[in-house]
C-alpha cells in the first residue's frame, strides 16, 4: 500500500494502524499479505499495466494467477506446463517471464492442482 501512495518507507506505528484498522473492520479482510473486500470470493483479473503503476508479480495474490491459469487451460484445453507460464503471465500483462514470474506463476498453478480445477 506504502508504494502505491509514493511513500518510500512506514513506520512500526503506521503498520499497526493499518493491522488494527483491518483487524476491526467487518468489510476488509486480510488473506495472507492482501487485503481483501470481505465479501470477495474470487479476486477480479488484471493486468499489469505500464502506464499507470506498474505491479511486481509479488502485488498479485496466488489467487488471481490460479484464476488466469484457469482461464488459459479452458481456452487451449491442454498446454504444457512451460507455455502455461508463459500465458498467464502474458495475460496479467508482464512481457517476460523471469524467476520471480516464473516462481509466482508456478505456485498459482499449484494451486488449481490442489484443490484439482486442473490436472496434468
Amino acid at each position: 500500500m506504502a508504494e502505491f501512495w509514493g511513500m518510500k518507507r512506514v513506520g512500526k506505528r503506521a503498520i499497526g494502524i493499518v493491522k488494527n484498522a483491518v483487524s476491526g473492520s467487518e468489510s476488509v479482510k486480510r488473506k495472507d499479505d492482501f487485503l481483501w473486500p470481505a465479501e470477495m470470493k474470487i479476486p477480479p483479473l488484471r493486468r499489469c499495466n505500464k502506464d499507470d503503476f506498474f505491479r511486481p508479480i509479488d502485488y498479485v495474490c496466488v489467487e488471481e494467477i490460479a484464476r488466469a491459469a484457469f482461464l488459459v487451460v479452458k481456452r487451449d484445453f491442454y498446454v504444457s506446463r512451460e507455455e502455461l507460464i508463459k500465458q498467464v503471465a502474458k495475460h496479467l500483462g508482464y512481457d517476460r517471464v523471469g524467476d520471480n514470474i516464473q516462481t509466482r506463476v508456478e505456485e498459482g498453478i499449484d494451486f488449481l492442482l490442489r484443490f484439482k480445477r486442473i490436472s496434468t
